[in-house]
């Protein structure tokens, strides 16, 4: 009788590859990542039919190319740790913002403070870090290398803040987990999470107003357009890259009088201004500097085009809007900070 694969038996973990599109060795159960709604693609990249007429009828053969794979996930957006006396210990999903084009600054809130209490995350252009990801489903084994890939982030009332990750990474035959091989992964880094509620989500500011709207739920989506490369040719590389960023979103608020905001007259102007979330906690000095904030800025952005709708009988607006670039060098459209 043929194996059965459980399909809740399933292991994802990933590792920051000191060289770029070179597979890590020595992948741990520490390396394990934590999610949910996981879907697997081990090959994709398409097919060449030859595409021949003859004098029968019949299908030519297909051959593929371009093939790489591909692996999406969700996981809890939670902070991270920050032990009595010692510095913040990332939250374990900063490795994953690294592959689609993060980059991290550990630093402390004031000056004067003993320890460095916050992590930040702001995009960059260039020099992104890659995967090597490991996803075992039960016993059938898939490695992506050289991965590098999108994030979202989605904040709802009354439900678990999530990042979605989509990663490509170059193709490797799939193989069965030997024995001794890592079949359970250690979560002990990953913090619980917190649900959108009045008190654990106290703070959203957009362009001034601090107290007249209630947020209802926020999606941004970096927007990062990921690739699969090779070419012909000794010189020809086959790699997974970053092309570019367009991040995107949109926040969905319970309407109020147009003489506290009125998103038509700010988008039909094209003005700008900042957009601010804390989540994890009220912003005061009890929760402060132990890592369990997470604030969301976007200090530049753009209403495009709102809309109403309605939830439980109340008129709401949607309104998309577009993170712009703030300062002369860029990459500071969207900043995320662990604090």
């Amino acid at each position: 009788m043929a194996d059965v694969l459980a399909a809740r038996r399933k292991l994802i973990l990933a590792k920051k590859e000191a060289n770029a599109g070179t597979a890590e060795s020595g992948i741990a159960a520490a390396d394990a990542i934590l999610v949910s709604e996981a879907t697997l693609t081990p090959l994709t990249g398409g097919t060449v039919d030859r595409d021949v007429i003859r004098s029968f009828f019949g299908n030519s053969d297909a051959y593929p190319i371009n093939s790489h794979s591909q692996i999406e996930f969700t996981v809890e957006l939670a902070g991270g740790n920050i032990a009595t006396g010692q510095a913040i210990t990332p939250p374990p999903w900063n490795k994953l913002l690294g592959a689609c084009g993060f980059a991290e600054t550990i630093g402390k809130i004031v000056q004067a403070d003993a320890q460095n209490n916050k992590a930040t995350y702001t995009p960059k252009t260039g020099s992104e870090d890659a995967l090597t990801i490991q996803a075992d489903w039960d016993k059938n084994r898939q490695q992506l290398v050289g991965c590098r890939g999108n994030v979202s982030l989605s904040l709802v009332h009354g439900q678990i803040p999530r990042l979605r990750f989509s990663f490509l990474g170059q193709y490797a035959a799939p193989a069965q987990r030997a024995q001794g091989d890592v079949a359970s992964g250690s979560y002990g880094s990953w913090q619980a999470p917190r649900p959108g509620t009045k008190v654990d989500t106290p703070t959203f500011e957009l362009m001034g107003v601090t107290d007249k709207l209630s947020l209802r739920s926020f999606e941004l989506d970096m927007g990062v357009e990921v690739i699969y490369r090779s070419g012909m040719g000794a010189g020809a590389e086959e790699c997974i890259i970053i092309a570019s960023r367009a991040p995107s979103g949109t926040i969905v608020v319970d309407a109020t009088s147009l003489s506290d905001f009125n998103p038509f007259t700010k988008a039909k102007a094209g003005d700008t201004g900042a957009l601010k979330i804390v989540h994890g906690g009220a912003d005061i000095g009890a929760n402060q500097k132990k890592a369990k904030l997470i604030e969301i800025n976007c200090p530049k952005v753009q209403l495009q085009e709102p809309s109403y709708g309605e939830d439980e009988g109340i008129i709401q607006w949607s309104i998309p809007f577009r993170p712009l670039p703030n300062g002369a060098s860029g990459n500071d459209e969207v900043e995320i900070i662990v604090r």
